[in-house]
């Protein structure tokens, strides 16, 4: 699944989440996984581990009735030609079977952010909105 394949809307949804996640970049936050839903609605969670709060965040998607649902969170990536910081989105849609990952990655050199050609698709993963 290329990120061009999903719907405009769904599309929109998880760049608006990597905006936010991108300042928090750039102005050096350590920022941990959110969620961002209802347009403009963010829920930080924190945990001992990145894993701990990932399974906070899909509990907490699970119990919202909402159409769409982003998760956000930072990882390293690693690829046939080396490792790569990268901003995971998880999208969940009401109307989706499966939820999607993609991995934005990118390089943090002098304080500037330059990003890969385009984002990776990391699978399909449970739609926690409807399962």
């Amino acid at each position: 699944m290329e990120f061009e394949e999903l719907e405009t809307k769904l599309q929109s949804a998880i760049e608006k989440a990597e905006e936010v996640a991108i300042e928090n970049i750039q102005v050096g936050i350590d920022f941990s996984p959110f969620i961002i839903f209802d347009e403009k609605e963010i829920k930080k969670f924190k945990a001992d581990s990145l894993d701990d709060a990932i399974d906070m965040a899909l509990e907490e998607i699970g119990s919202l009735e909402e159409e769409t649902v982003v998760l956000i969170y930072k990882d390293v990536i690693k690829l046939n030609d080396g490792s790569f910081d990268g901003i995971i989105s998880q999208i969940y849609n009401v109307d989706e079977d499966s939820g999607y990952s993609f991995g934005l990655l990118y390089k943090l050199e002098d304080n500037k952010i330059s990003f890969l050609n385009k984002r990776v698709f990391l699978g399909d993963v449970r739609n926690c909105l409807i399962f």
